[in-house]
């Protein structure tokens, strides 16, 4: 499994630009959430313009296919940390924790 923090670093931007690349960000990882390539995801909420995902994949190179996929990928404008980490205790009620 791998964890993956992403951060999007300040750029220029026009409102509608930013708006329109954070929906195909959006859409990019509904996609691998619904294919089950992504487990657990959201933002942060003491780290302004990041979030963080927890995937899994056959390998890093298949993941960071996935990655390269993200709109801001190819601009350069966002950052991602990929560690992998072998879970070996996972909380059956994980779910419950949702909204918290």
């Amino acid at each position: 499994m791998y964890l993956i923090n992403i951060a999007l670093k300040p750029n220029n931007d026009d409102e509608q630009t930013a708006a329109k690349r954070f929906a195909l960000h959006r859409e990019w990882f509904a996609k691998y959430f619904d294919n089950g390539t992504f487990l657990l995801l959201g933002p942060y909420l003491d780290r302004d313009h990041s979030g963080v995902i927890i995937a899994q994949a056959k390998n890093k190179a298949e993941l960071e296919k996935v990655i390269a996929e993200d709109v801001y990928y190819p601009l350069g404008t966002a950052s991602y940390e990929i560690s992998e980490f072998k879970p070996v205790m996972i909380a059956n009620n994980i779910a419950d924790y949702l909204e918290k």
